[in-house]
């Protein structure tokens, strides 16, 4: 195997992961324009906007990772700027109050999702070839899904009971949080059957996600002992 043959492979497999990435941010794309669809076509309960708030402060960071990395690898960088990189910078704000710029920039994610949609198909079908970055890519936005439809289930579950010490977005967070990573601590937990059922749920969901994360990143580790092991010794000749 020459040189050629190596580099050209690690060229590939760094597009695979390249696509996996931007599969999982298409997905994140689509989460935002859901919130703000959600925010204001109903009329949700002041605790659950403030969990769909909290959450909008987590895609920001990641959609301004985005961003900045986009800006790291453009050849151009003038060009992203003044084509979609002040598009990606400014949805990558959160909704403030200040000046209300937030809010104009979560209209701009609709921008940015039918950007990402253009290349969605050719992304799922190249994804196969590269399943330890779709499995890892996967397991986080699964996580953040759980993390977010778990606190707004258990909060509209639990905050009509009298004896439940779930009744605020921070305590449902937290509680969504502790639960799927069946940590435990029992300082908030459900008391009505609903909420029960919930919990369980994200345990079993929680359990499945880090075997699901400890068999990708086992992939990852012997992924390049496969590879140097099926490459021929350099020493190795035949006279």
């Amino acid at each position: 195997m020459d040189g050629t043959t190596v580099d050209s492979g690690g060229r590939l497999e760094e597009r695979r992961v390249d696509d996996a990435y931007q599969l999982f941010m298409l997905f994140m794309c689509v989460y935002a324009l859901t919130a703000l669809v959600a925010s204001v076509a109903f009329r949700l309960q002041p605790e659950t906007l403030r969990i769909i708030d909290y959450m909008d402060w987590v895609v920001c960071t990641v959609f301004m990772f985005d961003f900045l990395r986009s800006v790291r690898l453009a050849d151009d960088k003038w060009h992203y700027l003044r084509t979609w990189g002040w598009i990606d910078f400014l949805s990558s704000l959160p909704m403030l109050d200040l000046f209300r710029v937030g809010r104009a920039a979560r209209l701009l994610r609709i921008i940015r999702v039918l950007r990402a949609l253009r290349a969605a198909r050719i992304l799922t079908l190249r994804l196969g070839q590269r399943r330890a970055a779709a499995g890892f890519y996967s397991v986080l936005l699964l996580a953040f899904l759980l993390v977010v439809l778990g606190s707004i289930a258990v909060l509209s579950f639990e905050r009509h009971d009298v004896a439940a010490n779930i009744r605020t977005a921070d305590d449902a967070l937290w509680w969504a949080v502790v639960t799927m990573t069946t940590v435990g601590y029992g300082d908030h937990f459900p008391v009505t059957s609903e909420g029960r059922i919930v919990a369980a749920g994200l345990m079993i969901a929680g359990v499945g996600l880090f075997g699901a994360l400890s068999g990708v990143a086992a992939s990852w580790f012997m992924a390049p002992q496969r590879a140097i092991s099926n490459q021929p010794p350099a020493n190795l000749r035949t006279d």
